[in-house]
């Protein structure tokens, strides 16, 4: 087996070349190398930076949080303590027992009469006397306002129901305990005029 000779690179513009190229290589090899050991030495900040735009760039931001749309999510007294701690950690147990009777009072009609099935007898027997009385609601409400017993009186009784200053807001409500069961109200029958025909 012969062996190959290598080639002797002898002149000194070809030595000059070589040279230059291996020198560009190996500066081409150093910038490589600078850029991976920068890279590693990256800290955490200059990496959040860099990533800034991949899902981080609203981190800064304020976010909009609807709490009456959580709260009417709360389904215990458990996720009720957690809301309270979270949005609201000034309210104390008293405050939260305030507010709840206050609003049972505001909303009496619904929270305790309506939703209630032991007065939903009374509420019946409301409703069926204003539909047999002559001017219904208004003549009720007024027979109330002039101290007459009626069935607004008992009703009172049965519900500790509040009535309302005004005819408007009665009848409003009225109309809210029929919607609640799907009643309709009872419209009276009213006889119309008919011209006689005429025989020519």
């Amino acid at each position: 087996m012969v062996k190959k000779k290598k080639k002797v690179i002898s002149s000194p513009s070809k030595k000059l070349e070589v040279g230059k190229k291996i020198l560009k290589a190996t500066k081409l090899h150093l910038k490589k190398r600078k850029a991976q050991i920068a890279e590693t030495k990256k800290n955490l900040a200059q990496m959040t930076q860099e990533d800034a735009g991949k899902g981080l760039e609203n981190i800064d931001k304020p976010v909009n949080v609807n709490i009456f749309e959580i709260a009417r999510g709360i389904k215990d007294f458990k996720q009720l303590e957690d809301f309270i701690d979270i949005y609201i950690p000034a309210l104390t147990a008293a405050d939260v027992a305030v507010l709840a009777a206050q609003h049972a009072e505001d909303k009496w009609n619904i929270i305790k009469i309506l939703k209630d099935p032991a007065y939903h007898g009374s509420i019946f027997m409301l409703l069926d006397a204003i539909d047999k009385t002559d001017g219904g609601a208004v003549k009720v409400f007024n027979e109330y306002n002039n101290k007459k017993t009626n069935p607004v009186t008992e009703f009172i009784k049965d519900t500790s129901y509040k009535m309302p200053r005004t005819i408007t807001t009665f009848q409003n409500q009225l109309t809210a305990f029929r919607e609640y069961f799907g009643l309709k109200r009872k419209k009276k029958k009213v006889p119309h005029y008919r011209e006689p025909k005429t025989i020519i």
